[in-house]
């Protein structure tokens, strides 16, 4: 099953797919839907080798499909789109379980819009951050950050024409209003990134969180199979104070050996070590234009 946020393009994704010589039904048609929830027996034992669109809209499908597959153990016969969180509803574990393997479609990354193959998070544990030659910054950053990820905003070709798809406006007074909590969207914007990567990464990470009970903090620890870890702390600024270093050197010292790097990711140009594996870096490393 291919699991996403509305509009992320799974329907478009399994639609090429369904080209390939397999049948497409989706319960968005309600001539579907009435039949799937009518006779879901009916409808599965006439399919083989299809692809089947909202399956949570029509959760009675499932008993029926354990039925079939249970008859005939073929991988591949259905391939299934859904909104809803399906490993969440009881249907599902009684049904499914074993059975099917889940694949999570996010919204596109920021390395997918500019062509980049870059993975920030094998590069981060590999010792060395993707090259930057014109990181967007301050009002380009911005636009960046609000214009997202999702393919229909993504594809609207002027800065102009993707604010009215999202919704913003660009007057002074809500022009204000974003930089006022642009560092809350930031942070955001990162981890979501972050967790775009994983997604595709050679490697197997895990995103978390550090803070103790002396309140130092670190917005994002990325932790990989082997107890790694790489820090992450995400600045809208365009400087970088000594006092923005204070949650990634206490975590060093808590990880020793363990601590990969930590990692500024700011709103400036350079590049910055400082030493004892930290730094300083733009965010546009994480799509390495």
């Amino acid at each position: 099953m291919i699991a996403s946020p509305r509009q992320a393009g799974k329907t478009t994704l399994v639609r090429q797919i369904a080209d390939q010589g397999l049948r497409y039904l989706t319960h968005d048609d309600e001539l579907t839907l009435l039949a799937a929830r009518e006779d879901p027996v009916g409808m599965i034992r006439n399919l083989d080798r299809a692809v089947i669109g909202e399956i949570q809209r029509a959760p009675q499908l499932l008993l029926a499909m354990k039925k079939t597959v249970d008859e005939d153990r073929s991988p591949g016969r259905f391939l299934l789109t859904g909104s809803a969180n399906l490993l969440a509803l009881p249907t599902v574990a009684d049904s499914l379980a074993g059975r099917m393997e889940t694949l999570t479609l996010l919204p596109l990354s920021q390395s997918e819009i500019h062509g980049a193959t870059v993975n920030w998070l094998d590069s981060a544990f590999g010792g060395n951050l993707p090259k930057v030659s014109a990181p967007p910054v301050g009002d380009a950053l911005i636009e960046a950050v609000l214009r997202g990820g999702y393919p229909e905003i993504v594809s609207h070709t002027t800065p102009r024409r993707a604010r009215r798809g999202s919704g913003s406006t660009s007057t002074p007074t809500t022009a204000g209003q974003v930089r006022s909590r642009f560092g809350n969207v930031l942070e955001t914007f990162v981890y979501g990134e972050l967790l775009k990567h994983a997604t595709t990464a050679d490697g197997d990470y895990q995103l978390l969180y550090y803070r103790d009970h002396d309140q130092f903090e670190v917005d994002v620890v990325v932790e990989n199979t082997g107890g790694q870890l790489v820090g992450v702390e995400i600045k809208s600024a365009a400087t970088v104070k000594e006092s923005d270093l204070l949650g990634l050197k206490r975590l060093a010292n808590i990880a020793g050996d363990q601590f990969k790097l930590g990692v500024i990711l700011y709103d400036g140009t350079e590049t910055m070590p400082f030493g004892n594996r930290l730094c300083a870096a733009q965010i546009s490393t994480l799509w390495g234009e």
